[in-house]
């Protein structure tokens, strides 16, 4: 008995410590909504080019209580889940032929599952095709099996190729405005803690003052990605949606977390050529006409060993958002994001015309 309590902890620890952030990341701010404001916001983080989390914001709080997966199904169930449209175009029309075929071997070494099935399911050819069938199903709630897991031995997975990140999919980037509904619930929720009665959709997200920092100001929005919008994410316990990667075009981003943990880490653009980029501006661009760079830097199972020159990394920062928490996300860098627990998270995306902000733009 006492050696089968001494594995059992010890397979504790190793679990506990395998989920311990990486010390090669700095620590990025957490603060206070009560006495954190938006114009501070915009001038210690958006014109920094800095993330953020900003915890107890009351009219991000009660949102987070508000969305649940019941409520966003009885709103949106019967809509497509849009689970892979970017990465589809991009695997089906920008890859090589040499390319297609290392991930295709990959998924089927790691997934035990052919790539044109893959595929299918991405672009909602398969099993999931509405929001229902995704959070109804075994991608939503399932727990992603890893090798760095000790939960799961004999796991293959291991973050270190592009194919790793297709399976189980996520809801990705759900553009909020293919569900009228979701908006208009959005609204109500906002007028709830202190918006006009009246108010538009836009005005609406603006309830929550970073939101509004972010969207609002002077500077010049892109014409194809005006901004505005609401996202929606959504994946499985362990899932990265994701390799990291950085937008083609100046974009940044306010995250809500409404269900489970979420946990980022950045780097600033000038340190990407030492995040082992993945077959550099060679993967044809997404259904946005955006070429979206990707970087095999495992950012939360950090090797040294594996991967020497991310010790010579400077400027990144690592964090985790509970349900409630907002997320910046600055413009132009890196990032990388994992669910711990299953995840939603509603988000705010403004793309620049030509350059991230600096002070004379806001």
């Amino acid at each position: 008995m006492g050696l089968v309590v001494f594995v059992a902890v010890c397979l504790v620890a190793v679990s506990h410590a395998q989920n311990e952030s990486p010390k090669v990341w700095g620590e990025m701010d957490v603060r206070d909504a009560e006495v954190f404001g938006a114009a501070q916001f915009k001038r210690e983080y958006i014109l920094s080019n800095k993330p953020v989390i900003i915890r107890w914001d009351r009219r991000a709080e009660v949102m987070a209580r508000a969305l649940t997966v019941p409520r966003l199904l009885d709103l949106c169930g019967d809509e497509p889940a849009l689970t892979g449209n970017r990465v589809v175009k991009i695997m089906r029309q920008g890859f090589s032929a040499e390319m297609y075929q290392s991930v295709s071997d990959r998924f089927n070494y790691t997934d035990g599952l052919r790539m044109e099935h893959a595929l299918a399911e991405l672009a909602g050819e398969g099993v999931t095709r509405t929001m229902r069938d995704y959070f109804e199903g075994e991608h939503f709630t399932t727990t992603v099996k890893t090798a760095q897991d000790p939960r799961f031995p004999g796991a293959r997975k291991d973050w270190s190729h592009p194919a790793d990140y297709l399976w189980p999919p996520s809801v990705r980037s759900w553009d909020a405005q293919n569900c009228q509904t979701l908006v208009d619930f959005v609204g109500e929720v906002m007028k709830k803690t202190g918006v006009r009665a009246g108010a538009g959709v836009k005005e609406a997200m603006s309830g929550i003052a970073y939101t509004r920092a972010l969207i609002s100001g002077r500077r010049q929005r892109h014409p194809k990605h005006p901004g505005g919008h609401m996202h929606l994410f959504a994946s499985g316990d362990m899932a990265r949606g994701s390799p990291p990667h950085a937008h083609g075009y100046p974009s940044h981003s306010l995250l809500l977390v409404l269900r489970g943990k979420k946990r980022i880490v950045t780097w600033p653009r000038d340190q990407k050529d030492k995040l082992y980029p993945l077959w550099a501006g060679r993967t044809g661009l997404d259904e946005n006409d955006e070429r979206i760079e990707l970087f095999m830097v495992n950012a939360f199972d950090v090797n040294l060993t594996r991967q020497p020159d991310l010790s010579e990394v400077t400027g990144s920062l690592q964090g985790e958002a509970h349900a409630g928490d907002l997320v910046y996300i600055p413009c132009g860098g890196v990032h990388s994001l994992e669910s711990v627990g299953s995840t939603l998270v509603l988000a705010w995306l403004r793309t620049e015309e030509t350059e991230c902000p600096v002070a004379e733009y806001i």
